[in-house]
């Protein structure tokens, strides 16, 4: 009696021109961008992509992450600095909403889901913006919806800091790659998660009960 209906965006291709001035104004150059959209929360902590980052350092060692939110947790702060790689981390803070695709626009790739509790409506609007977004999230996280690793997103396995940065280096070693990936997260999101296709769904399912209710008194 349950019917799975998922949560609408509204996606927008990333405007790169915007990308670049944002890059031109915090000072990032061409430096290769992992952008962790979305407030620092226990359920989103950022710790994973910090226990990764020495690995990713390895291969690009001018990488930088860039968390773009408020930070209520830090504890993946004090692991950075314990690490190393804390200068390898940018701080934006809380930005207007209707500056965040600018943000995505200067970013090669996304994470920020990584503790297995699925993507969030951030998740799927940079899906949706064509950014290659790399979480840990079962394929069958939504019902009735594949994700197919390396086609429509990028899945890792949880607790994985290894294969975490081997994810983000392959992307950003190959753009051909990268542009595939967020072509596919695009046309996932189009087909599944618009306002339009959401509303769709919603009106279906009413016409069905409807359809199949008696008369009423």
């Amino acid at each position: 009696r349950m019917v799975p209906i998922p949560v609408g965006v509204e996606p927008s291709p990333v405007d790169r021109s915007a990308g670049f001035a944002v890059r031109d104004r915090l000072g990032i150059g061409q430096r290769p961008v992992v952008l962790s959209l979305g407030h620092v929360i226990p359920v989103r902590d950022r710790l994973g992509l910090v226990e990764a980052l020495p690995a990713l350092l390895e291969k690009r060692a001018d990488a930088l992450v860039m968390v773009v939110g408020h930070v209520y947790d830090d504890r993946f702060l004090r692991r950075a600095e314990a690490l190393g790689v804390r200068d390898h981390i940018m701080l934006t803070g809380s930005v207007p909403r209707v500056e965040v695709a600018d943000y995505v626009a200067a970013a090669d790739v996304e994470v920020h889901d990584l503790q297995g509790h699925g993507l969030g409506t951030a998740s799927l609007e940079v899906l949706g913006a064509g950014v290659p977004v790399v979480a840990v999230v079962r394929p069958d996280n939504f019902p009735g919806i594949s994700l197919r690793s390396w086609e429509n997103v990028v899945l890792v396995e949880p607790d994985d800091p290894r294969s975490l940065a081997d994810a983000i280096v392959h992307l950003l070693d190959d753009p051909e790659l990268a542009q595939r990936v967020g072509a596919g997260q695009q046309r996932l999101v189009h087909d599944h998660f618009t306002l339009e296709v959401v509303t769709d769904a919603h009106v279906a399912m009413y016409e069905r009960v409807l359809a199949t209710s008696g008369p009423t008194v």
